[in-house]
């Protein structure tokens, strides 16, 4: 409450208001390595870091989380390229039992959080002894020539201030870390890669024999005859150009990004990116090679001394450096454990001149400066999507069909709908937004305090629970596609009680229809009727497949007696495509089950 009391404080003195929402917004944290594996080796313990991790997110309106899955040439997932981290089990090679990439992919889409691959890109090893031997052998002992080297030929140490690091001129290295990324995009459900220390360690490297023969070669490696500063920053821009066409190949809505430095090309400070370590975010969003920079603007607002304050930094980015790509400025909560205020003020900044969204580097701190609440009642206190991409994508997805609002008891309504028909680019839905009123209608749709849920995937059903049944509650659905563009919203849906229902429409069976249609391929219809004796009990609709393996719930609540209908896409309880064959569906309410066959052609 104290910290509160200053907060209101500080706001009332600083501003007239402060904005506590924006409907497109990306509110994304940075998670490391460091900050779950400190469990004593316990896969039961990290997990439940990373479980509470997701809850704190989720309740504070956070929509994305960047995830750390490659620290030092070592691996948080099954890569078929290096070892596991020695920060899971304590041996660096030894598999741990569960995939904490694998794990936190799941998580966070149930939780309509978009999961980002974070992977440090060119740093190679850094601790007091080389890695130990593994399976497979770590890329520091295989291939010691990679490393960078300083003017005098000595290869940077592995126990200095920085990781010893690849060279990004050296074209086996960029081809290696490519085959990395593209393993990642895949084999695993992730909504981007984000690229950490893409950059030259600092202005002395590298001066390995490899770079410097590439340098003076006029014909293959230097034909346009670059000063070493401009070739350095060359070579970072052709990983940037190769890795971006690469996984978007594979993935074409797949998020790339770079958290930068973030000063961009200020040398009279003496470190930035540009001068200091050859990193040219401008050049990538020139290039169109990059769909968002995080430059980390770890200064406060106002700082009078010689390096840039945040709202300088921001400005720049945001106005001079982002070439129609996205900016998501990263704020160092880091730096301000005790000091909401200096958070706040950060995130106006950014809202005010327009930037997409911010970065908290990083949850640790989030968590144990408990600032979810402060988040909440200032910033977050309304839902956001991710601001669309329109280069990856700008055509809209259709309106949802059939929006249908059922009182299902005295305190709960269920919505159900029908995804909306193919866009022209065959885009259906890859989740919903839905809008509520209480009281009246219609609403001004853009005013985010209407955003009332988000649904994981592209799930068609949704029960509002805690209502008070002596309101009237209005609906609205619209559909999104997986580069965030939303299209039109339903007509207002007003929820309608099963005894205002005529005595004719309530069916007097229990009754399961074959889906339709059937076979099917991307999607199928099932509908069935729910009598008046069961009216408000539970109904379970589940599938399976021929050995009996669950595949998919789609429905486990109370429902209301009448017609009801539900959609499946193919897809099994973790969002992943089943196989071609014949499936069993079952309909389940009180001691009735009905069940009938259906067949699935991918």
């Amino acid at each position: 409450m104290k910290k509160i009391l200053i907060l209101m404080f500080f706001v009332i003195l600083s501003y007239a208001a402060i904005s506590n929402s924006a409907h497109k917004e990306a509110r994304a944290v940075w998670l490391s390595r460091f900050e779950y594996t400190p469990q004593a080796y316990s896969a039961a313990n990290q997990k439940a870091y990373l479980r509470k991790a997701i809850e704190q997110l989720k309740k504070a309106n956070f929509n994305m989380l960047i995830f750390q899955v490659r620290g030092q040439a070592d691996a948080f997932y099954q890569s078929n390229y290096e070892p596991w981290s020695d920060l899971l089990t304590g041996t660096l090679g030894k598999n741990p039992g569960w995939d904490p990439l694998q794990y936190m992919i799941e998580l966070a889409h149930q939780n309509s959080i978009e999961l980002h691959a974070w992977i440090n890109v060119f740093p190679c090893w850094k601790g007091d002894s080389p890695p130990a031997e593994s399976t497979p052998r770590h890329l520091y002992l295989e291939h010691p020539e990679w490393i960078c080297y300083d003017p005098q030929g000595t290869p940077m140490p592995i126990n200095g201030d920085a990781y010893a690091s690849l060279s990004p001129a050296i074209p086996e290295v960029r081809e290696y870390l490519i085959n990395i990324c593209r393993d990642l995009v895949i084999n695993y459900d992730i909504d981007g890669l984000h690229f950490d220390y893409i950059r030259y360690p600092d202005r002395q490297y590298s001066y390995d024999p490899i770079s410097d023969y590439l340098f003076a070669d006029p014909v293959i490696g230097n034909p346009l005859g670059l000063s070493r500063e401009d070739w350095q920053r060359e070579q970072v821009n052709k990983f940037i150009r190769a890795v971006y066409d690469a996984v978007i190949e594979i993935n074409p809505a797949l998020k790339v990004s770079a958290a930068t430095i973030g000063k961009y090309n200020y040398p009279s400070v003496g470190w930035d990116g540009y001068n200091a370590c050859y990193q040219d975010g401008k050049q990538w969003t020139a290039e169109g090679k990059i769909d968002f920079l995080a430059p980390m603007m770890y200064w406060p607002i106002g700082q009078t001394n010689p390096w840039a304050p945040f709202e300088i930094l921001a400005r720049d980015w945001v106005l001079n450096n982002a070439n129609g790509r996205h900016i998501y400025g990263g704020i160092g909560a880091y730096k301000n454990p005790t000091n909401f205020p200096e958070i706040a003020a950060e995130i106006d900044t950014l809202r005010k001149i327009r930037a997409q969204g911010e970065v908290f580097f990083s949850y640790g701190t989030l968590k144990s400066s408990d600032f979810w609440d402060d988040l909440l009642i200032w910033h977050y206190k309304n839902l956001a999507n991710v601001p669309a991409m329109t280069w990856k994508d700008n055509l809209a997805p259709n309106k949802p069909l059939d929006l249908i609002a059922t009182w299902s008891s005295s305190s709960r309504i269920v919505l159900t709908w029908q995804p909306p028909p193919e866009a022209a680019d065959k885009d259906t839905a890859d989740y919903y937004n839905i809008y509520r009123s209480v009281g009246r209608s219609p609403i001004d749709i853009e005013d985010p305090q209407h955003l009332y849920a988000i649904t994981p995937n592209n799930q068609t059903r949704f029960t509002d629970k805690g209502l008070d049944s002596t309101k009237n509650y209005y609906y609205w659905i619209s559909a999104l596609d997986d580069a965030d563009n939303e299209g039109p919203v339903t007509n207002a849906r007003k929820a309608t009680a099963v005894h205002e229902k005529p005595l004719a429409e309530i069916p007097e069976n229990f009754m399961l229809h074959q889906n339709y249609p059937n076979p099917f391929n991307s999607q199928t219809r099932f509908e069935y009727s729910i009598p008046r004796e069961l009216n408000n009990e539970k109904v379970l609709f589940t599938i399976y497949d021929r050995l009996g393996r669950k595949v998919r719930t789609l429905v486990n609540e109370i429902q209301p007696a009448g017609e009801h209908a539900i959609s499946w896409d193919g897809k099994d309880d973790y969002g992943c495509k089943v196989a071609s064959g014949m499936y069993i569906y079952r309909l389940q309410c009180e001691r009735y089950i009905l069940s009938r066959k259906m067949l699935l052609l991918q």
